[in-house]
């Protein structure tokens, strides 16, 4: 393939000390944490200088047309794995931006909880107190330690929903992780999304550490928002999460963040169309909010398919 050297093969490596030549790691040190932020193959990284050198080629004819066509053959790629259309996958720069999409999406009335666990990411729990400082939106945390069974998880989940309906109060989403971060523990976040379908109310689930990591097809799951970095254990170069949104919710993601040519604001009479200097699309909306996003390095989506 184009862009490759010469440590690409079709000789299999033996598990452990011999696959560190695949890898940049510096002779002396050993990484013992690839979950925080990932790394990547040495075929990985000429793949994406290879995409690099296009743009830099042609800047202008690549990001505004060769981009998207390769952003697509990303987004197939990236729905075919997670088993759900095409049309409900986008990328961002990490999971973070994705939990941060939705909460500062959703229109939060007087009365309504964003329901999360104690072993949240704290840059999550940290958007959570920033959506309560700048709506009416209150966050509820459930709180539990390790060692803890599933079950008794569950049910601590389903008794802090009781308690906000019992008192009035609407749930409005919930948040869990897939893998904890701290610590690195699975949750049984199939049985809290099927919780949430039951009660009504929107699961987000956080699945910073699924994408390669765990089994997934979304198709079964059937979550309200999904967000997973690929950049940890899907190898991708840093940064790259995918954004999963079903058709029936993406009305509910008013913009992507930051807001992009994509966004079209609501009509008012005898005010001009803002211009959109990007060349016209036959995608919907949801995409077409999330394909160009400022101008920065997108060159990590381009490498899912390798």
């Amino acid at each position: 393939m184009a862009g490759f050297d010469d440590c690409s093969s079709d000789q299999l490596t033996s598990f452990g000390r011999e696959m560190r030549n695949h890898f940049l790691f510096d002779k002396d040190y050993v990484n013992l944490n690839h979950g925080s932020f990932g790394t990547y193959p040495v075929p990985i990284r000429s793949r994406m200088h290879y995409f690099q050198d296009l743009a830099e080629a042609a800047p202008d004819r690549f990001i505004r047309y060769e981009y998207p066509r390769r952003l697509d053959e990303s987004r197939q790629a990236m729905a075919a794995y997670l088993n759900v259309p095409v049309e409900t996958v986008v990328f961002l720069p990490n999971a973070t931006t994705g939990i941060n999409t939705v909460l500062r999406s959703l229109k939060f009335e007087k009365g309504d909880k964003i329901v999360y666990f104690s072993t949240i990411y704290g840059a999550c729990e940290k958007t959570i107190e920033y959506i309560a400082e700048t709506t009416p939106a209150e966050g509820v945390k459930v709180e539990y330690t390790y060692p803890i069974s599933d079950d008794d998880m569950v049910e601590r989940f389903k008794k802090v929903i009781r308690h906000e309906k019992d008192a009035g109060n609407r749930v409005r989403v919930a948040i869990f992780d897939t893998m904890v971060s701290l610590p690195g523990v699975r949750m049984p976040f199939e049985h809290l999304t099927e919780v949430c379908r039951k009660e009504g109310l929107l699961s987000l689930v956080d699945g910073a550490h699924g994408a390669g990591h765990l089994p997934l097809d979304l198709g079964k799951l059937r979550p309200d928002f999904f967000v997973s970095n690929c950049h940890k254990w899907l190898f991708v170069p840093r940064g790259c999460a995918i954004f999963y949104v079903p058709v029936h919710n993406q009305e509910l993601i008013r913009s992507s963040l930051p807001t992009s040519h994509g966004f079209e604001p609501y009509p008012v009479p005898g005010k001009q169309k803002i211009n959109n200097p990007l060349p016209p699309s036959d995608k919907s909306k949801f995409i077409e909010q999330f394909e160009f996003v400022g101008t920065i390095d997108n060159t990590p989506y381009l490498c899912i398919p390798d």
